[in-house]
């Protein structure tokens, strides 16, 4: 497969070579406009227009992976093939928005790839939506979320198959109500709200999960963890405290769940 660049319509297909590559794409913050560097056979600082599907395939190579996306919403999908990768993406959304989606997609094949994701939201309400399909490769993944507006963000992971050892650490700044929802088996999913914490964020498992929820400030809300109908590892945990009104929920399901929880916590089908 050649090396290179090709729009046809809002879809840009970017393909690395059989080496390690270093590429570096550039969204926004014109909408539509992306300008892409370290792409073999296409000159640094090459500019597209009316974009708004990038597919990138890197083969063989340990490859290095930005991608920054300013004011802008784009649809990625990214197949990292061979070799161990890394992935870095930092996405701000455009201001004053409402319902903005954006979907991610990784197929990392038999890789341990290392997919680090930065998104600040000034949208009233996104859902960013995270797809893994990583074959038999051992991944982690962050995502560091800021809330420059309060407002509902949702991250949904869904994965087409099992995850042996992936860990996925989400650590939120600002106001914070959102949901994480966990699509894969044996999933490992941390939140960390650095300060005090507001809203209705919940965790949900999909299959022997590894769910931890940590405030290090006070908290306001009723925020929730649920296990999968497996055996689940659980935690709530608040540093500060549960202020009034506050009702924080975690719940194991079904199965032999692990639990640990804050007092003033509700812990229900935890054995």
């Amino acid at each position: 497969v050649q090396a290179g660049a090709i729009q046809a319509g809002p879809l840009l297909t970017v393909t690395g070579g059989p080496g390690p590559d270093a590429i570096k794409i550039q969204v926004g913050p014109v909408p539509g406009l992306v300008v892409l560097e370290g792409v073999p056979g296409i000159p640094d600082g090459q500019i597209y227009n009316g974009v708004g599907n990038i597919a990138l395939s890197t083969y063989a190579g340990a490859d290095d992976i930005k991608m920054y996306i300013e004011s802008a919403l784009v649809d990625v999908v990214m197949d990292t093939a061979t070799d161990s990768d890394a992935v870095m993406i930092e996405m701000a959304t455009p201001p004053n928005v409402a319902n903005a989606v954006a979907n991610f997609t990784f197929n990392t094949s038999t890789s341990d790839d290392s997919v680090d994701i930065k998104l600040e939201s000034h949208a009233s309400d996104f859902a960013l939506n995270l797809n893994f399909d990583t074959g038999s490769g051992s991944d982690q993944v962050k995502v560091t979320l800021d809330q420059q507006v309060a407002g509902n963000v949702g991250i949904n992971m869904n994965g087409t198959t099992g995850i042996s050892c992936d860990t996925v650490d989400l650590v939120a700044t600002g106001p914070a109500m959102f949901t994480v929802n966990g699509g894969v088996a044996s999933e490992q999913i941390k939140v960390e709200i650095d300060g005090d914490a507001a809203g209705s964020i919940q965790l949900t498992g999909a299959a022997f999960a590894n769910l931890e929820y940590i405030v290090k400030g006070s908290l306001t809300g009723s925020p929730g963890v649920f296990g999968s109908p497996f055996d689940d590892s659980l935690k709530l945990l608040v540093d500060g405290a549960l202020l009034a009104g506050s009702a924080p929920i975690l719940d194991g399901g079904a199965g032999i769940d692990s639990c640990d929880a804050s007092p003033g916590v509700i812990v229900l089908n935890c054995e």
